[in-house]
């Protein structure tokens, strides 16, 4: 929470040097709690990833493990106003986790795993920000979910 505080010239300093030594960070995009600047951290080239800490427990009522809203999160909590920004949202929490966990055939090309949500919107922001119905939701190329009902026929690996 440290990488959130008021002292700009502090936290500029410290993400200086996690950028020289290649450390990764990871946010939750808590409301109540400072976090790291996402843009801050992109400029540096520092990989930020995000991901749900806490999902309906003591910690927290509001997770429900939906990497599309904990994208609203990051995208609200960094004050991200700009379609390119709200896309850095999705990033961090998609792509830039798969970064640093290392993960391999992680994204949209071919042979990468399939682990995708479907939404009817008509650019990347709208994904976020519109909270749209997921349509369909594979999993390790797998059809788990369709319009939000969760397929009798899946199975969890």
């Amino acid at each position: 929470f440290c990488l959130g505080m008021n002292d700009q010239a502090r936290v500029a300093a410290l993400l200086d040097r996690i950028a020289a030594l290649d450390v990764s960070l990871a946010t939750t995009a808590p409301a109540s709690r400072p976090v790291p600047s996402v843009a801050a951290c992109r400029e540096r080239g520092i990989a930020i990833c995000a991901g749900n800490d806490g999902i309906r427990d003591t910690w927290t009522p509001y997770g429900n493990a939906c990497m599309l809203e904990r994208a609203m999160l990051v995208g609200l909590r960094n004050n991200f106003r700009a379609d390119v920004e709200v896309a850095w949202a999705l990033d961090t929490c998609t792509t830039d986790g798969a970064r640093v966990m290392g993960l391999e055939g992680y994204g949209l090309t071919e042979g990468s795993r399939a682990d995708l949500v479907l939404v009817d919107v008509e650019a990347v922001s709208e994904a976020i920000t519109l909270r749209p119905p997921r349509r369909l939701v594979i999993s390790g190329g797998q059809i788990v979910a369709r319009d939000g009902v969760t397929e009798a026929t899946w199975q969890t690996a």
